[in-house]
């Protein structure tokens, strides 16, 4: 079994192809290329809820690395095998640490106010856009079966309804923008990396399309033709 112990690479990603993994690894496919030679990373793919029941996540050897027993989970082996759970904060650590030259992020003392925007609009979707959208594909492969049509129905409508309130929100702040951070039509940044997993998958909130969200459809195009985008939503590839 692969594990970070075995590792060669300075940075070891625990994680699987889910939106909470692929923010992780879209940003670290964009660091690689920015730093060459400082950033690189290995994967190790956790197999999770297999039709055997198999769920490594919650597996003694991974809850000693994450206690929390999700991911992803990123180990810094050059910080002393160093831990980070989160996806928000492995993109927020990847900014302090190798993002020298503010290309995905600001000055936090120099760029007070962008540095406070990049953390709002990460917290944003952390806090309100993915468990929104996380609830429904939860209601629907995982609690259906124990609740009536009717409570699965308005469960999974009402975390419907928030999501494309999210998007909705995402939308308005992109109107004359290209990013959501940043002067003038902003910058690409983590912000956008850890918004972009979670508005790809969209249709797992029962919203098949953008359409509706102009602003917001340009950007998700604007973003998913960097191919360091398409390199990072492959990792790990068909993992569970």
């Amino acid at each position: 079994m692969s594990t970070h112990a075995t590792s060669t690479a300075p940075l070891f990603l625990y994680t699987a192809n889910t939106p909470s993994g692929r923010r992780a690894s879209v940003a670290l496919e964009e660091f690689k290329v920015a730093y060459p030679g400082t950033v690189d990373y290995e994967v190790r793919a956790l197999q999770m809820y297999t039709p055997d029941g198999k769920n490594e996540q919650k597996e003694d050897w991974y809850l000693k690395i994450n206690p929390n027993g999700r991911i992803p989970a990123l180990v810094d082996k050059t910080a002393d095998n160093f831990v980070v759970i989160e996806s928000a904060a492995i993109l927020l650590y990847l900014a302090r640490k190798f993002d020298t030259e503010h290309k995905f992020s600001f000055d936090p003392v120099k760029d007070v106010k962008e540095w406070s925007e990049l953390e709002q609009w990460i917290f944003f979707a952390h806090g309100g856009l993915a468990p929104s959208s996380g609830l429904v594909w939860v209601f629907n492969n995982f609690f259906k079966q124990y609740k009536d049509e009717k409570m699965h129905g308005a469960a999974s409508g009402w975390a419907t309804d928030q999501t494309r309130t999210y998007l909705g929100v995402l939308n308005t702040r992109l109107e004359g923008r290209d990013y959501l951070v940043g002067q003038a039509r902003g910058k690409y940044s983590i912000a956008d990396m850890n918004v972009y997993s979670w508005v790809a998958a969209a249709s797992w909130a029962g919203i098949p399309t953008l359409d509706e969200f102009p602003n917001l459809k340009a950007w998700f195009e604007r973003v998913s033709a960097r191919p360091a985008v398409q390199a990072g939503m492959n990792v790990p590839p068909n993992s569970w």
